[in-house]
């Protein structure tokens, strides 16, 4: 500002455009990052289709360790002419399957649920979720958080049609007379001194004509 015009307006400029429509600015940014850090502190909800599917597989997941554990406790080594063959009893093996009922207990049964739930929503393994799950960040919700604040609070709030909200030929046509004129208006203390001289010259113009006079009109 203070290479287009002089120090004076540039002032001006800065106190009474500029600045206020930085600080316009700034206070939306402040809304708008309110409203993001309520969305992120909010219970985690999800409409992504995958959701269900992940839930599911995540569940058959843990079906086919849990039977992949019973069965390395019922295998068995045999001797064959090949060397040592690892098979697995198979009879001792569905009879132990029964032990495979579902959980009774309503809060176990919840808990680990739940759980279950979170990883799939986070798609984070369990270790991660613990670690996790009282600070309440998370990889992807870090990312997702990233981008809200870029995208709706400095690129909307701040740096969206900076130029030309801030100053512009249409901000300077939309002023009335009395802000055009405060703008284009002298300092006081520059106006107070050209009103002194102003003064002083018509003294001195006065007196020069009195003088001229009392010397016959030279």
């Amino acid at each position: 500002m203070e290479s287009l015009t002089v120090v004076d307006i540039s002032k001006k400029l800065l106190a009474n455009l500029i600045e206020p429509g930085l600080q316009r600015r700034k206070d939306a940014a402040h809304v708008a990052l309110k409203h993001i850090l309520e969305d992120k502190n909010a219970h985690p909800i999800t409409y992504n289709h995958t959701y269900i599917r992940t839930v599911q597989d995540m569940r058959s997941k843990k079906y086919e360790n849990t039977l992949a554990e019973l069965a390395e406790e019922h295998k068995q080594e045999m001797i064959s002419e090949h060397g040592y063959d690892t098979n697995i009893d198979v009879k001792t093996f569905l009879e132990s399957l029964p032990a495979m009922r579902p959980e009774n207990n309503m809060e176990t049964f919840s808990a680990e649920d739940a759980l279950l739930c979170q990883m799939a929503y986070y798609k984070v393994n369990i270790l991660f979720i613990f670690s996790r799950i009282f600070t309440n960040i998370h990889k992807d919700e870090s990312k997702y958080f990233v981008n809200c604040v870029t995208k709706q609070v400095i690129e909307r709030c701040l740096i969206k049609e900076l130029a030309t909200d801030i100053v512009s030929a249409i901000k300077f046509g939309d002023m009335d007379d009395k802000q055009v004129s405060n703008l284009a208006r002298e300092a006081n203390d520059i106006m107070q001194e050209r009103e002194r001289l102003t003064r002083k010259k018509e003294m001195l113009e006065e007196g020069q004509e009195a003088f001229r006079k009392e010397l016959g009109g030279f």
